[in-house]
């Protein structure tokens, strides 16, 4: 009969266009319809059936007395003895014990009547007293807004000495008393006490990625929702505990019910690898849960400086490296001893060298800086040094250009002729030579990006000149190119 008169309630409020939760005006609709079928199809059936009407809500009855319950019902109208409403509360402490409901109040529902309570948080435990009018059949049910059966409970015809109870679901957001019989159903002290958990933990671990020392200190949360229970206490420990700092937000209480937040900072003022363990405990149930944590804090990479950018050195020439942050920069040149002379951060250059050699710079860290080398290759000559000069800007060439043409300008310090090479995509440019003058052409019509490298490879008395490497870039005046 229940299912019915939940289908009852569909129906209805499909042809009122709103929710009434009164029996009598569902029946009302119902007889209207039928009565309105029984004209239209002049049906002489002895027996009435309500088809076709949902399945749910198809019964048979004579027909007369179909009609005369139709006009009993048309006739009291809209109304009340059936009992349906809706009643509320605020959480309500009564000595140590908080309640989610507490309506002290009698109430009453009549034939397929229902009652329903609203509760102001999670619940547990739903208490009531019982009882039906003289005469009367069926049962009292109760049920939670998602029809989780909280109970089926027979009833005398006085109330109990002691309380109905039933177990009610911290998902519900409300209860409902349900007349399943006919006669009133009378209830009165009726309490939910609240709900007391704490969850588990949002997540079992928090980890951070690798980043540099002293770089932003970032963080992240766990999550643990809890009801009526008192503040959640909570630990770091381990080696590196002072590196993790804890913060909570929405901590429990008595009475209440929420989520807290607890949102831990990793601070990267260490190098390494880094871990330790947030423990948060209740008294309530001996509630006791961690979450490991992790992080990884890398140290800055250093740089040295170099005395000279060249590349070719003569005897008694000296070469040094240095750390813009004071670091110690040691050199050395393993297995040319003969040639080169490392002290400290400088090299003294000895002897020829038939090729290049290479001079290691060691920085050495400390707690905020890695370690690491720097290598530079180098050739020692007997003979006189020279260097390029190129201060062309080769980056604003325009296919728009009428000749599509420059001669190019490097100049050399022993006034020794500059030659050319094109290095990278040279599709579209040509480099030409006419005795010591070099023409590079671009016959492109798209932007494009190369280098050309300035050479002079010295005789009997010069060394080769360290080569100059200029980035050429041709533009189209009419597109955008990339940088």
């Amino acid at each position: 009969m229940r299912n019915f008169y939940k289908n009852l309630k569909t129906l209805t409020s499909k042809y009122i266009g709103h929710k009434s939760d009164s029996i009598l005006s569902r029946l009302c609709v119902v007889s209207l319809i039928c009565a309105h079928k029984v004209l239209n199809h002049r049906t002489t059936r002895s027996m009435f059936s309500l088809n076709p009407l949902p399945a749910a809500l198809k019964l048979e009855m004579p027909f007369k007395a179909f009609l005369h319950i139709s006009l009993i019902l048309m006739t009291i109208g809209v109304g009340s003895a059936w009992g349906y409403g809706t009643s509320g509360s605020a959480v309500k402490q009564v000595g140590s014990t908080y309640y989610v409901l507490y309506e002290t109040s009698e109430s009453s529902i009549g034939y397929w009547g229902s009652k329903t309570y609203n509760l102001s948080g999670p619940g547990a435990t739903l208490t009531f007293k019982a009882k039906r009018q003289t005469a009367g059949t069926g049962n009292l049910e109760v049920s939670d807004n998602n029809n989780n059966n909280i109970g089926n409970y027979s009833l005398s015809t006085s109330y109990p000495s002691s309380s109905q109870s039933g177990a009610v679901k911290t998902s519900a957001s409300s209860i409902e008393f349900y007349n399943s019989g006919t006669r009133n159903k009378y209830f009165k002290e009726v309490y939910v006490t609240m709900a007391q958990y704490v969850n588990n933990p949002s997540v079992s671990s928090l980890s951070w990625d690798a980043a540099e020392i002293n770089s932003t200190a970032t963080s992240k949360s766990v999550t643990i929702a809890w009801c009526n229970v008192p503040a959640m206490t909570y630990e770091i420990t381990g080696t590196d505990k002072d590196l993790f700092e804890v913060s909570v937000a929405n901590n429990s209480e008595a009475g209440k019910y929420n989520t807290a937040t607890f949102t831990v900072t990793y601070k990267r003022t260490t190098a390494g690898s880094h871990s330790a363990t947030l423990t948060i405990t209740n008294t309530y149930n001996g509630y006791s849960k961690t979450v490991s944590l992790s992080g990884k804090t890398n140290k800055l990479q250093p740089t040295v400086t170099w005395s000279s950018d060249d590349a070719i050195f003569n005897v008694d020439d000296e070469l040094s490296a240095t750390n813009a942050n004071a670091l110690t920069v040691t050199l050395s040149s393993t297995g040319n001893e003969d040639y080169v002379r490392c002290t400290d951060n400088t090299a003294t250059m000895l002897a020829a060298t038939s090729g290049a050699i290479t001079i290691t710079a060691h920085v050495t860290g400390n707690d905020i800086y890695d370690d690491k080398d720097f290598t530079k290759n180098i050739t020692i000559t007997n003979l006189e040094k020279q260097h390029i000069t190129w201060t062309q800007d080769l980056s604003r060439l325009k296919t728009t250009d009428a000749t599509k043409s420059i001669i190019l300008n490097a100049t050399s310090s022993s006034g020794l002729p500059v030659t050319y090479e094109l290095q990278g995509d040279k599709t579209g440019l040509t480099l030409t030579q006419s005795g010591t003058t070099w023409t590079l052409t671009y016959s492109v019509s798209e932007c494009k990006n190369t280098t050309i490298v300035a050479k002079q490879g010295g005789n009997a008395t010069y060394a080769a000149a360290s080569d100059v490497s200029m980035p050429v870039k041709v533009v189209d005046p009419t597109k955008i190119c990339g940088e």
